[in-house]
């Protein structure tokens, strides 16, 4: 990427460079696969984190299976409207915790939300309880949103994706990141804003319903937080396997290793 003060004949002269010292050096074969896997189907996922003299901690992942623009836009708005709401539900009123959120990640270009607590006193499957309870009585603080609020809400999401580039680096570094997910024409960000200006709220209760709620068995994985064997008391109830065979009923999910996230795999261009 040749972004700034060059004029056109210099920028093919770099490009010609670059384009000679790498002549039959390049081969796809190459490339770096991203070590991922597939969660298409699986449900809930678990994957405990073994860290020593910490607080307890939990986060709910959900990705979504496509990135077309209806989907990252119902994935980001849904994040900006539950935000607020968790945050006042989780920290404010049952103070559960100091860190509290519900956020909007993407990994490789595919829209994913976060729920997440870090808690000094209440452990980590607790927390994912209570997450998913608030994911499943989210519906019912929706009922409050007004359609001034929804419009309010909307608007607010667009103005942000509108702000302008504040310098030149900025704006080169939007246009890197677009070309490295293939939005060579630059248009996805346009594109995205029309379709979050074109939601319902309606729309947002549907996906909550279909996408998130535990009753629906969505594909996900729950990270939490274990005690290590210095915080756990030794007894014959408190062994390794115990622990985990508890933590899978109670989280109602199927336990996954370091090995299982490790798994090579094209990326799905």
């Amino acid at each position: 990427l040749i972004h700034g003060n060059w004029l056109p004949l210099h920028s093919k002269q770099i490009s010609n460079n670059i384009k000679n010292a790498f002549n039959n050096g390049i081969d796809k074969k190459n490339r770096v696969l991203c070590p991922i896997i597939d969660i298409n189907e699986q449900q809930t996922l678990l994957y405990p984190i073994t860290l020593k003299d910490h607080d307890h901690a939990s986060v709910i992942y959900t990705p979504m299976l496509d990135k077309k623009d209806t989907t990252t836009a119902l994935t980001m708005i849904t994040s900006h409207l539950l935000s607020p709401l968790f945050f006042q539900k989780m920290r404010t009123e049952k103070q559960y915790g100091y860190i509290v959120g519900v956020g909007y990640v993407p990994i490789n270009r595919y829209p994913g939300i976060a729920f997440y607590i870090q808690s000094p006193h209440t452990d980590s499957i607790t927390l994912a309880k209570v997450m998913d309870e608030f994911i499943n009585e989210s519906l019912t603080f929706l009922e409050e949103v007004s359609r001034e609020d929804w419009q309010n809400l909307t608007q607010g999401l667009a103005g942000q994706l509108q702000e302008k580039d504040q310098n030149l680096r900025i704006k080169s570094q939007r246009f890197w990141a677009a070309i490295c997910n293939q939005d060579t024409l630059f248009m996805h960000k346009e594109q995205l804003l029309d379709a979050i200006l074109s939601l319902t709220l309606k729309q947002v209760k549907d996906f909550i319903s279909n996408k998130l709620m535990l009753k629906n068995k969505p594909d996900r994985i729950i990270l939490y937080s274990r005690e290590n064997s210095s915080q756990v008391k030794t007894s014959q109830n408190n062994n390794e396997a115990n622990i985990k065979r508890k933590e899978i009923q109670e989280l109602v999910g199927r336990a996954i290793g370091a090995d299982d996230l490790t798994k090579k795999s094209k990326r799905k261009y």
